[in-house]
């Protein structure tokens, strides 16, 4: 019996770890025409290889987070969308831009599902914020932003007994209305869509 408890405490004292399960959240590119044109597309470290860990709520569990893979699916569907070809590149450009290319510069400048807390004791909010640097061949540099915040109320009950998917569910929530802020205000900036048709 004795045994049997020890162990029990060694469990919880231990804990687990598991990884928050997550898709990108955007499967389709947007309807807007491709504009024919290449665009060189460069992940920052902070989203490319963004990874944390929460316990806080969840008794000696941790939950990882790793946004790199899936944000970056996302945003390479929007671009394969909006342009006619995106290229990876290797290294971050320079803030004078590439001689003879337009390239996007893609950060995560926001993300706080490391301090999410299991939902009986309370609400749970994840708020997540991106950030695309636009150069232009001749060094041009305009900034986008999209965030996006989920809750609680935004997840079907079923999904609360688990806490992974429940917080990825919270995270996929937040990530696709990140997304749609991010493409709705490229859209709405003239020099944006100067910049996408090639004026």
């Amino acid at each position: 019996m004795k045994a049997g408890l020890w162990i029990f405490i060694a469990f919880l004292v231990c804990g687990c770890e598991h990884s928050v399960p997550v898709a990108s959240p955007i499967q389709q590119p947007p309807a807007a025409p491709s504009a024919p044109k290449t665009v060189g597309i460069f992940y920052a470290d902070d989203l490319a290889h963004y990874r944390c860990e929460t316990g806080k709520g969840y008794i000696f569990d941790r939950y990882v987070f790793e946004l790199g893979p899936q944000s970056i699916a996302m945003f390479d569907t929007i671009f394969s969308g909006l342009f006619q070809k995106i290229d990876h590149l290797a290294k971050e450009p320079a803030d004078g831009g590439e001689v003879g290319r337009d390239t996007i510069t893609m950060h995560l400048v926001g993300f706080d599902g490391c301090e999410a807390s299991w939902p009986i004791l309370g609400t749970t909010t994840i708020h997540v914020a991106y950030e695309g640097v636009f150069r232009s061949k001749a060094g041009d540099i305009a900034r986008v932003r999209g965030a996006g915040q989920a809750d609680s109320y935004d997840i079907e009950s079923t999904e609360m007994t688990d806490a992974a998917l429940y917080l990825g569910g919270l995270l996929q929530i937040a990530m696709r209305r990140a997304a749609a802020q991010f493409v709705l205000e490229f859209e709405q900036r003239p020099e944006l869509q100067d910049w996408r048709s090639g004026l």
